[in-house]
């Protein structure tokens, strides 16, 4: 199996992912492999804000919503 189906695999068996992606945020790839899956709850830890800004735009466009956030 290739990295990306072994990614989907595992994402295919939670319901929670915990993310912390480097200050460039998340791959394009992985936001389309996580909305494709059965996972219910994002939980998305943050230390670069325009990375952030843009991965939550993304998401929402694959039907994700923020329900809440912490600084």
């Amino acid at each position: 199996l290739s990295n990306t189906e072994k990614v989907l695999d595992v994402l295919n068996e939670i319901d929670v992912a915990i993310v912390d992606p480097p200050r460039k945020g998340l791959d394009r790839a992985f936001i389309s492999a996580i909305s494709r899956s059965e996972v219910e709850t994002l939980i998305y830890v943050s230390c670069g804000w325009p990375s952030l800004m843009r991965d939550l735009a993304l998401l929402k466009e694959k039907g994700w919503k923020m329900v809440k956030a912490e600084g």
